[in-house]
């Protein structure tokens, strides 16, 4: 909890932890001293962060906490139970999400993971070196933070889409992966000769992710799909991954104009494709500040919900 706030600053303060002195096995239900380094490497991640700002967005605080419990303690394995609650197995939930009647947030620690596995773990440290508010620090809100850190890495735009499609397979893409829960699919479509379109309406939060499964049947040999989005503009992207009958991917990124309207075409052919997985990311950073929400900045999302109509032949 934060104590002091420290002379001259508005929102850095001193801190102090109080830790239980026995984490019983039947509370718990994992070995105590497990349960007590987890616990400790998290509350102490909270007192290095109010040294930066302790009154950054909450799901900043708490997951990159729930992440280092996995860079002190890789054994203990405490914050795998909450995967199912945030964007691995949710992709539907913004990446900022913080409730304190859910745990998506501490969930979310599988982002910093994704992000430190592939650029090393001082980039947590830069984007709270981002967040900070002591001596002149930049002071920028959570998700500006990590926008400005990630724009040296191909952006936020990218490895948020990177981050959802990889989620569908985590045993593919992080060291623990056949331990966690693969990414929630939000419809399967089943196409044969007599049926050979679909089209969906869909909605997705910002910073969210959503994926249609589209599934060819027997009857459909020497067919390609055809795949038709209409996004927000440049407020959006869109990957496909063509899962064959033998298990490999592959992945392409369907290019979206100025209006944010794409078509991509791919093999369809039962014999060889077992499904074809699209994946549509609304990518937004845009809020409307300080209007005492729990998200980014305290604000309203600008772009949540937006119709994205998606169309597919076979």
């Amino acid at each position: 909890t934060p104590e002091r706030r420290v002379r001259g600053e508005r929102f850095a303060a001193s801190s102090y932890c109080v830790l239980d002195d026995d984490f019983a096995r039947r509370q718990f239900g994992a070995r105590p001293v497990g349960s007590l380094r987890v616990t400790a490497a998290h509350e102490f991640f909270h007192a290095i962060q109010f040294g930066y700002d302790f009154r950054a967005d909450p799901w900043l605080l708490e997951s990159t906490a729930t992440w280092i419990e996995e860079t002190f303690a890789d054994r203990v394995n405490d914050n795998r139970r909450y995967l199912r609650y945030g964007t691995v197995r949710r992709p539907g939930v913004p990446l900022d999400d913080f409730a304190n009647d859910r745990y998506a947030h501490y969930g979310t620690w599988a982002w910093w993971e994704y992000l430190t596995d592939r650029h090393g773990d001082g980039l947590v440290r830069t984007v709270w070196r981002q967040a900070d508010t002591v001596g002149g620090a930049p002071d920028r809100h959570s998700v500006k933070a990590l926008e400005t850190v990630l724009d040296r890495h191909n952006g936020l735009a990218r490895a948020l889409t990177s981050y959802a499609v990889a989620n569908l397979a985590p045993a593919d893409t992080y060291p623990e992966g056949r331990r966690w829960p693969p990414a929630r699919v939000g419809g399967v479509v089943t196409l044969d000769r007599s049926r050979r379109g679909a089209s969906r309406q869909l909605r997705i939060d910002h910073l969210a992710a959503r994926h249609v499964v589209f599934v060819p049947t027997r009857d459909l040999r020497g067919y390609r799909l055809r795949l038709t989005v209409e996004a927000p503009r440049q407020r959006a992207t869109a990957r496909v991954i063509v899962v064959r009958t033998d298990g490999r991917r592959a992945r392409h990124a369907v290019h979206l104009d100025r209006r944010g309207d794409g078509t991509l075409t791919v093999r369809f052919d039962r014999r060889a494709v077992a499904q074809v997985v699209l994946t549509l990311v609304n990518t937004s950073t845009r809020y409307r500040c300080r209007r005492h929400t729990m998200f980014a900045c305290g604000g309203w999302p600008r772009d949540d919900h937006p119709r994205v109509p998606v169309a597919a032949r076979a």
